[in-house]
């Protein structure tokens, strides 16, 4: 069964490869293993969906911004000063960012690969 013993032996397993505790990069304290009690992610409901959402609404406004799109910019200044006068999702619809669209995931996957070409180019500059 799932308990609190075995989420903190997996837990602490995870924080002591992730940190390096193995390879002297960081100590771990066995203590540390308790910590995924305090973390709301693991437990809230319909919690971390907002992080990813935002995330591709604010590359899909930056995006529009950035390539100099027509009205993009006050679009932008528009739906920042908006406040909470509408519900999110028709607000960024007036910001030209339809989140109920593929678009703005579409924008978002193409700036992340833009992303990691750039690092992977630097990896290959410094010989990996």
């Amino acid at each position: 069964p799932l308990t609190g013993d075995v989420l903190n032996e997996i837990y602490g397993e995870i924080l002591k490869k992730y940190y390096g505790h193995d390879k002297g990069v960081c100590h771990i304290d066995d203590l540390y293993a308790v910590e995924w009690a305090y973390v709301p992610h693991f437990y809230y409901n319909f919690y971390v969906y907002q992080y990813s959402t935002s995330f591709t609404a604010s590359t899909a406004l930056a995006e529009k911004v950035l390539g100099k799109e027509k009205g993009a910019v006050g679009k932008y200044i528009e739906f920042i000063s908006s406040g909470g006068s509408d519900y999110p999702i028709e607000l960024l619809k007036k910001a030209g960012v339809d989140m109920t669209g593929a678009e703005p995931f579409n924008k978002t996957m193409t700036a992340m690969n833009r992303t990691m070409d750039e690092i992977e180019a630097i990896l290959d500059k410094k010989g990996r």
